[in-house]
């Protein structure tokens, strides 16, 4: 999975989460918007994981260019907003899921939801 968010330690801290349950392997990380474009390029990662609000960029987009790179990727957004407010948004722009930060603790299950199998 590429893991998209711009607090580094939200990052780590969800890349330590899922080594500790060996479920998923992050294969990049990025940091803003462009990157995470290119690195799902690249990587062709079956899932991107992608923080809605980061510098310079309009989350709702960025599902769109990514899903683009990396068509076969799943893109599970998380994010502070309420769900009741960008969920519907989150979704009709192409994400398979929406997991609300600090609201959900087991992220782990949430990314394995939307994964095939």
């Amino acid at each position: 999975m590429l893991l998209v968010d711009d607090n580094a330690v939200v990052r780590r801290l969800l890349r330590e989460q899922l080594h500790a349950r060996g479920a998923l392997s992050v294969v990049g990380e990025a940091g803003d918007a462009e990157s995470a474009v290119k690195l799902a390029a690249e990587l062709s990662p079956d899932l991107v994981v992608l923080d809605l609000s980061m510098p310079g960029s309009d989350g709702f987009t960025t599902i769109g260019e990514v899903r683009a790179a990396a068509p076969t990727a799943k893109v599970v957004v998380i994010s502070g907003f309420a769900a009741h407010e960008v969920e519907e948004r989150v979704l009709a722009a192409g994400a398979a899921a929406y997991v609300e930060k600090g609201l959900r603790t087991d992220f782990t299950q949430a990314l394995l939801s939307v994964l095939p199998g």
